[in-house]
């Protein structure tokens, strides 16, 4: 077995490797014999995710200091908590401005049936997946917006929010979510 790839016949599966690049994508006939099920497919970038987790990290831990140093800074000047509220304003301007730039993620474009641009934005996530890579993504996607779809389509807007505080998992997510914001 080679540790590069993986392929199983019986059920088509195949597993790639690659230093940027992992996916698991059962083959297009299994969708003929087994509608919905046929297409997994887990693409993560694996050399990136730690980078990113740390480099999350960081900035945070940079903008505390950034802001710790510029408190100091105003903290003699006559009406300097105005200044630092006029100066806490200049990220949220600079994401004002960018956000034409940012391309939709392909969930949202899958969502609103522009699936050519879905599979755009996903190559350009995933550089070195082949075409058959992508449009497995963006089945899989679409098919994960409509089984969420077809979950809650029968249920009120107060159902789904009273599941969020009835729901012990869901809870629990909160709570958690809730305390990571409160602690940053």
């Amino acid at each position: 077995m080679d540790s590069d790839s993986l392929q199983i016949s019986e059920n088509k599966a195949e597993i790639f490797h690659d230093e940027d690049l992992v996916s698991i994508a059962l083959d297009d006939s299994i969708e003929e014999t087994h509608p919905g099920k046929a297409v997994w497919l887990i693409v993560c970038a694996v050399s990136m995710g730690g980078f990113l987790f740390v480099f999350d990290n960081i900035c945070v831990t940079f903008g505390q200091l950034v802001s710790y140093a510029l408190g100091a800074a105003f903290t003699d000047v006559a009406s300097g908590w105005r200044y630092m509220v006029g100066l806490g304003a200049v990220p949220a301007l600079l994401l004002v401005a960018m956000m034409p730039f940012c391309p939709e993620t392909p969930r949202q474009l899958v969502l609103h049936g522009r699936l050519e641009e879905a599979r755009r934005v996903i190559s350009k996530i995933f550089p070195r997946a082949t075409d058959r890579q992508v449009d497995a993504k963006a089945r899989l996607i679409r098919y994960s917006i409509e089984e969420a779809t077809a979950s809650i389509s029968n249920k009120s807007l107060a159902w789904q929010m009273r599941q969020l505080f009835t729901v012990g998992q869901n809870v629990r997510a909160l709570i958690t979510a809730c305390a990571v914001m409160a602690g940053r």
